[in-house]
């Protein structure tokens, strides 16, 4: 017999047919296709990625390395390796590699946020130029119950937040995926709404980066409808409906107002 999946690719096309053959499989898989999308072909869409690889657990970057290497039979950490360069390779295997403690108030004193604030500021603003593998790894190394703490110990001594030193030592893509990981940890929900918004404003919509978007956060979207009404002054529903049309707006319509 044939997979769903399969069904699916043979039955549609168009963006309706990619959203059908993400919601055809487990979000893992789904979300290794994403990567795949993201990464084959002429040049990397680096906006696809951010959102699968940032605002995840240990185990939930396992789960989708094993995904990855299960559907395409490829390591997803050489894959990004081979196909990003400069500092955003630097900042995706910080990232991939999961170099994130555990959090442990013992260790996790006021005494080690300052010291970890001096090893970025060292990194980073403190530095002729930057050490970009030092500043990401410990950056990325931070719990995320005690990123707040850290970036309150730069603040306290340097004036700037983490935030703005990224800004200050990186540009580009690189700027943007940092942010948004950072962001990601900080304050989830006004970053995922942002990250909806990003998709369809401006001239045309990104059908798939909107549709990877729905798969990434359909958990979330109780927490971000709201929100992104509040911060829009649109119901996020009305506004997805606003930006699309035909099959595709029916299946995204039939996805949001399930999960709300």
């Amino acid at each position: 017999g044939r997979t769903l999946l399969a069904e699916v690719q043979g039955e549609t096309s168009g963006s309706y047919g990619k959203l059908c053959e993400l919601l055809a499989q487990p979000l893992e898989e789904a979300e290794a296709m994403i990567v795949r999308n993201a990464t084959k072909g002429m040049g990397t869409k680096e906006n696809l990625l951010y959102p699968v690889f940032s605002g995840r657990t240990a185990e939930e970057l396992t789960i989708l390395k094993k995904a990855f290497f299960k559907v395409f039979g490829e390591d997803l950490v050489v894959v990004i390796a081979d196909d990003i360069g400069g500092d955003l390779k630097k900042h995706y295997l910080s990232v991939l590699n999961v170099l994130t403690q555990s959090y442990d108030p013992s260790i996790h004193t006021q005494r080690k946020a300052e010291e970890v604030a001096e090893v970025i500021y060292k990194a980073g603003e403190g530095k002729w130029g930057t050490d970009e593998a030092t500043f990401c790894n410990t950056l990325w190394s931070i719990p995320p119950q005690f990123m707040t703490q850290v970036n309150a110990a730069y603040v306290a001594k340097h004036k700037n937040s983490l935030a703005r030193a990224i800004e200050k030592e990186f540009g580009g893509h690189t700027e943007r995926a940092m942010l948004f990981h950072y962001n990601m940890i900080t304050d989830p929900i006004n970053t995922i709404a942002d990250q909806f918004e990003k998709t369809m404003k401006g001239m045309g919509t990104d059908e798939f980066g909107l549709s990877a978007a729905l798969v990434r956060y359909q958990a979330y979207l109780p927490q971000i409808a709201p929100v992104y009404k509040a911060k829009y002054g649109q119901s996020l529903r009305d506004r997805i409906y606003g930006e699309t049309s035909g099959n595709f707006r029916k299946l995204l319509m039939t996805v949001v107002e399930h999960s709300l």
